[in-house]
């Protein structure tokens, strides 16, 4: 099964049990700029990657008809928990640290058949120092867009709250149960920004990469703009 025929019962579940653990393990959820959400796909969500429940955050604000789908990383994808979890509602398995062709494929072709693509432009989440705090950005985002004439637009959507929550850690070995006794309930913040269409107007003498990066920091600093500062890193 393609991933752009998740079934709408599939669709509803997965919303159901992601809007349910965000609320059972945040006290309440502030949500801020959903006009900004196009009414029509398709349009690619960025998010900035703090924890590992960001992802979860298109689900909830979404409905049904637009089902985002997320670009993770493959390992997720590998569990026996999370893949049996996330192969039957869409998300897509992406190999880090190279151009992984066959996941940038799909996510096209999602596009091309209505659909919104989500992921976050940082590439991976915060650890250590980083935890709180934004990263550099990866040129993906920008990539996927421009594959389109006029390149499609990428809502950026900053997350916090979360982050001052110690879930479970997820490695090679799964889910620490013994992490589940530390979960303390916080306020999950939303905030989601105008839609950006990534276009230099006057490129001059730069070179198709360094056009992206560019693109890749102004997405980057778009999502910066919507945290409160103690978050924006780099």
């Amino acid at each position: 099964m393609s991933s752009h025929e998740v079934p709408l019962i599939v669709r509803a579940a997965g919303k159901g049990i992601f809007r349910g653990f965000l609320e059972a393990t945040s006290r309440g959820m502030d949500v801020e700029g959903k006009e900004h959400l196009p009414e029509n796909p398709p349009y690619l969500i960025a998010f900035n990657h703090f924890g590992w429940t960001e992802g979860l955050v298109p689900y909830v604000l979404l409905s049904i008809k637009n089902w985002p789908f997320t670009i993770t990383k493959i390992e997720n994808m590998d569990q026996t928990f999370l893949g049996t979890l996330m192969r039957p509602l869409g998300f897509i398995g992406i190999r880090r640290g190279e151009a992984d062709m066959r996941a940038l494929k799909r996510a096209i072709q999602l596009l091309k058949d209505g659909n919104v693509v989500a992921t976050s432009p940082e590439g991976t989440r915060g650890r250590g120092d980083e935890r709180v705090q934004l990263k550099g950005a990866k040129s993906g985002l920008i990539f996927l867009s421009q594959q389109f004439e006029p390149p499609l637009p990428i809502v950026p959507v900053a997350v916090w709250g979360q982050n001052e929550v110690t879930f479970p850690l997820i490695d090679v070995e799964g889910l620490h149960r013994k992490d589940w006794g530390q979960l303390r309930k916080m306020p999950l913040y939303i905030r989601i920004g105008e839609p950006f269409v990534p276009v230099v107007e006057n490129p001059g003498t730069m070179t198709r990469s360094e056009i992206r990066d560019t693109l890749a920091d102004e997405l980057l600093g778009r999502i910066r703009q919507l945290l409160p500062p103690a978050y924006t890193g780099v």
